[in-house]
């Protein structure tokens, strides 16, 4: 099941650097299990409304049990989140929106 986030399955990278109107998608590099948190009971890396700088770990992406860092490519405020945890997610789809005009 795909989230209301949902990007095209394989963006052009013209189109994943992008900023929109919503602000810059933070993108699942490969396809994987989405972990909002470290481990399970611990608190989310992001939540809505959180500061970020570029490079921060917003969440997990699990590949054949191998754990990635995903990580924010701008520095901004999420304004929203588009995976839950423990989502399987394609490759290319936003897992979560920077504000980059919100920068605290």
């Amino acid at each position: 099941r795909l989230s209301r986030c949902t990007e095209p399955s394989r963006p052009s990278p013209r189109t994943s650097a992008a900023t929109s109107a919503e602000g810059r998608p933070v993108l699942a590099p490969l396809a994987g299990v989405f972990y909002r948190s470290p481990s399970p009971g611990a608190p989310p890396f992001v939540e809505v409304g959180a500061a970020v700088k570029e490079g921060d770990v917003v969440g997990i992406l699990e590949v054949m049990k191998l754990m990635n860092h995903v990580t924010a490519p701008c520095s901004g405020v999420v304004s929203r989140i588009c995976a839950q945890n423990e989502e399987i997610v394609e490759y290319g789809q936003v897992l979560a929106v920077i504000d980059p005009e919100r920068v605290e």
